[in-house]
């Protein structure tokens, strides 16, 4: 295993372990939220997990937190091919299960509750703790009662049910048989369908949990509105401040999620759902200041995966392509190489799929703006993962031991690509343009080994 920044201590000694999975920009928001656990719960256990590559100046003997990993501490974390096909949001949250369940088998942990790294405890949290005496799951809600107005409902209720009705900031998960099948349920998930897609009706980890009050036992929605504030509640809390302390409803504020507080975002909605409220100005501003301070200090980074290895940025475009071709991965197992997938694009890909190779998204915008291109408006199919138990059941069964496909899955194929080629001028005209380039590139074979990808 690569040499990380790591201070792995004893599981013998903290009973709860805090997860937050970030990107390297996220440093300076993680020294906050670490800054306040270590405040107001000295004995809980903080892992910091990188979906990164560390950078050298990192060290967790100068970090607010106990604990930090990175991608080669997982199984996946050599695979390029399912690095790539993420962009950095789906990274950060595909990998959150993985690390969850690897902590939760450390002897002597009792629970693991993962927080974002943009967000702050304002008390202790002892009756969260507590509540795992009677539950072993534990989600917060994006909201809690319904809102009043016509704006309301468009930008929270109807935002929860596009994004999910439960924020996956935070999650509690006990360490027993039924926290474990919760985990091993959403890695099964998550490996494959971390997908930042409300068109395809997923959002990243978040909205699989949805069914998670219906497919587990022992589940406490949390209620209390003292948990999880942030901008899509806030039309329904009422903030305050005495002697120093911030209070939700006339309770102690638990903690505060700054969600999309780069972007401005934040201190819009927050001006919308609670106009003039000083207690909240108060609470952003302070946020600001203390955040802008850390950001000081380490300067600007960019994620490891951004680009190729030649420096060129990858679009989101290159990632879905690659994402929606099994071909495509057998034959560049390592897409970062500039040599190999990326001069594919320029070549055969640009004869493929002509201008939708120079797609560029607008990177400003909350959803992932998308080509106009009917197969993206399908699933891609399961990637590779010997860990998985579908990927035992269903994907191994039918390939040999050089991994060709049987003659079943080839009939199935062949049978699905002959239906849409009769029923669909579309992707017959797809097809043809595709055998063309395709013959004209590596011959019959070439296009053999593409229909049977």
């Amino acid at each position: 295993m690569t040499e990380l920044v790591y201070n792995k201590i004893d599981g013998n000694e903290k009973k709860i372990i805090v997860l937050t999975c970030i990107s390297t920009y996220y440093i300076p928001f993680v020294r906050l939220l670490g800054r306040s656990i270590k405040k107001y719960h000295p004995e809980w256990h903080l892992v910091v997990f990188l979906a990164d590559q560390p950078p050298s100046w990192l060290d967790v003997k100068n970090e607010s937190c106990d604990e930090i990993m990175a991608l080669p501490h997982l199984d996946m974390g050599e695979n390029l091919s399912w690095i790539f096909s993420h962009d950095v949001e789906e990274l950060c949250t595909a990998v959150k299960p993985f690390v969850m369940d690897l902590l939760l088998s450390r002897p002597g942990v009792k629970a693991c509750f993962y927080f974002d790294p943009d967000m702050v405890l304002f008390d202790r949290l002892d009756d969260l703790v507590s509540s795992f005496s009677t539950h072993d799951i534990l989600l917060t809600p994006h909201q809690i009662s319904p809102e009043a107005t016509w704006e309301g409902i468009v930008d929270n209720e109807i935002g929860s049910l596009r994004h999910g009705i439960f924020n996956l900031g935070f999650l509690g998960v006990s360490n027993n048989e039924n926290g474990k099948a919760l985990l091993s349920w959403w890695k099964e998930r998550l490996f494959n369908f971390c997908l930042a897609r409300v068109d395809l009706h997923l959002w990243t980890d978040q909205k699989w949990f949805n069914h998670v009050p219906v497919f587990f036992d022992k589940v406490k929605i949390l209620k209390d509105t003292r948990f999880n504030v942030a901008p899509w509640n806030l039309s329904n809390r009422i903030i305050s401040i005495s002697g120093g302390n911030f209070f939700v409803d006339k309770k102690r504020l638990g903690f505060y999620h700054f969600t999309g507080f780069n972007s401005g975002d934040h201190e819009t909605q927050a001006a919308r759902y609670a106009p003039g409220n000083k207690a909240v100005e108060n609470l952003i501003s302070s946020y600001k200041k203390d955040l802008n301070e850390e950001k000081k200090k380490i300067g600007s980074f960019s994620w490891a995966y951004e680009n190729y290895a030649n420096g060129e940025p990858i679009r989101l475009i290159h990632r879905i392509i690659y994402r929606y071709r099994q071909d495509l991965q057998k034959a560049y197992p390592n897409p970062f190489d500039p040599s190999g997938y990326l001069n594919w694009l320029n070549v055969e890909g640009k004869n493929e799929f002509g201008e939708l190779v120079n797609f560029v998204e607008d990177k400003k915008l909350d959803i992932p703006q998308l080509p106009n291109a009917n197969w993206i408006k399908s699933f891609p199919f399961p990637m590779k993962w010997p860990g998985s138990a579908i990927y035992k059941q269903d994907v191994l069964p039918l390939l040999s031991k050089s991994e060709r496909r049987s003659f079943a899955d080839v009939f199935r194929k062949l049978k699905y690509l002959v239906s849409n080629f009769l029923t669909s001028s579309e992707k017959r005209r797809y097809w043809l343009r595709m055998a063309k380039h395709t013959y004209r590139a590596r011959g019959i074979r070439g296009i053999i080994s593409r229909i049977m990808a």
